[in-house]
């Protein structure tokens, strides 16, 4: 049988593989948003877009950037 103290570090040690998780899953989330918006940039210069359209697709995809970091991103692939 667990004590109280045995039984509370098991508890927090949970709580901290939960919020590990949820943090874990939160970037790779954000890093699979920017590989899809950096795809979606490679097929839209080959197809003659405007760097305007490329813009608009990157901030509807990537609503949490600024538009500074996407305009860095736009730029990159619109030279």
């Amino acid at each position: 049988m667990l004590s109280d103290y045995e039984t509370k570090m098991l508890e927090h040690e949970q709580l901290g593989e939960e919020k590990g998780r949820r943090e874990g899953e939160k970037s790779g989330e954000e890093r699979g948003k920017l590989a899809a918006t950096i795809s979606a940039l490679d097929y839209l210069k080959t197809n003659g877009a405007s760097r305007e359209r490329a813009i608009e697709l990157a901030k509807r995809m990537n609503s949490n950037l600024s538009d500074s970091e996407i305009q860095k991103i736009v730029n990159k692939y619109y030279k």
